[in-house]
């Protein structure tokens, strides 16, 4: 694979965090500077972004109605760096234009490299766009899976939760030059980062199956309990400390389905198989395996005892989430 350098300003900051989180499973290295806003941050950090467009063999600029002074010498070192390379040593460039039908005049140094267009009010999703920027690239899409770039920022569930809190709290803010006081730089700057490396910008809901839809019946199976509310759900912390009045987290839905029984299911179709894939994932976890063991018997009841005939196969899935790098490998058949 190859690593890519991005260039943009920093009005275009959420669209290059998301952009830039999908553009880290199709490259080996993605790096840009965030903080441009403090000229002498930056000039005391441009060799080490020399550097990099020097070493990386991808150039993305993200070319808006305003182009900074960094992101003309940016423009101007790749440019140089291919007037004078050597065989086989010519830098991949894509400009990436963003709400504007042509490269300014003062960028004609890019015309002629094939471009990629942006029009923010078509609300095209990140991962469209850095899919077209891969493929300019000349590299073979790897589709989203949904599992964070970079796992190891994820591993303690409070934190990601207080992560959604701060989404909350500063809201369009985030991306803003707002005046704010250092330990809120820090948390910002660490929120963004997150949100490059895998952190969903909305909390995750379940989508519910609807009532038309064929194979979808009543549960006819007993000695089940009692049937859960289709609206039942479970708020994803029970302190107080994650109940403030501003960012309460059972009033902005932080909440997964609760679990049990209900009235409806959605059934495989006639004499076919269901197919369960149960995966562990995080530390040590007490108590686990009686977890499968109910999730295994459950489903057997299920298939056995159900008026609409079929088979369930459990799949046990080793490492984890590792286990999608070689699924074929990974799945273990549960008696």
């Amino acid at each position: 694979m190859k690593r890519a350098f991005i260039c943009y300003n920093t009005i275009n900051s959420e669209l290059v965090i998301g952009v830039s989180h999908y553009l880290m499973r199709n490259f080996d290295d993605v790096y840009y500077y965030e903080d441009y806003r403090n000229n002498e941050i930056y000039k005391s950090i441009s060799e080490e972004v020399g550097k990099k467009i020097v070493e990386f063999e991808v150039f993305i600029a993200f070319i808006g109605k305003d182009v900074t002074s960094w992101q003309s010498s940016e423009i101007s070192t790749v440019i140089h760096i291919n007037n004078n390379r050597r065989e086989n040593s010519e830098k991949i460039i894509i400009p990436v234009l963003v709400d504007v039908d042509m490269l300014p005049s003062n960028h004609s140094l890019l015309i002629g490299y094939k471009h990629v267009k942006i029009d923010s009010q078509k609300n095209l999703h990140a991962s469209h766009i850095a899919k077209e920027i891969v493929e300019k690239a000349g590299l073979r899409w790897k589709a989203k899976d949904g599992l964070p770039a970079v796992s190891n920022y994820f591993y303690y569930e409070k934190n990601i939760l207080k992560d959604y809190i701060n989404l909350l709290q500063f809201g369009d803010n985030l991306f803003s030059e707002t005046e704010d006081t250092e330990e809120t730089k820090e948390i910002k700057t660490d929120l963004r980062k997150k949100l490059r490396y895998g952190l969903p910008s909305v909390w995750p809901h379940v989508t519910k199956i609807s009532n038309s839809i064929v194979n979808y019946h009543n549960n006819t199976v007993k000695g089940i309990g009692e049937a859960r509310h289709e609206d039942a759900k479970v708020v994803a912390a029970a302190l107080t400390s994650f109940h403030p009045e501003s960012t309460c987290i059972y009033k902005n839905q932080l909440t997964f389905p609760e679990a049990g029984p209900r009235k409806k299911l959605f059934y495989p179709r006639e004499d076919e198989n269901l197919r369960v894939a149960i995966l562990v994932s995080g530390g040590i976890a007490p108590g686990i395996n009686s977890v499968i063991n109910g999730i295994t018997q459950r489903h057997e009841q299920y298939a056995n005892d159900s008026e609409i005939s079929y088979r369930v196969n459990v799949y046990g899935l080793q490492n984890g989430f590792y286990a999608f790098d070689d699924y074929h490998v990974n799945k273990k058949y549960l008696d």
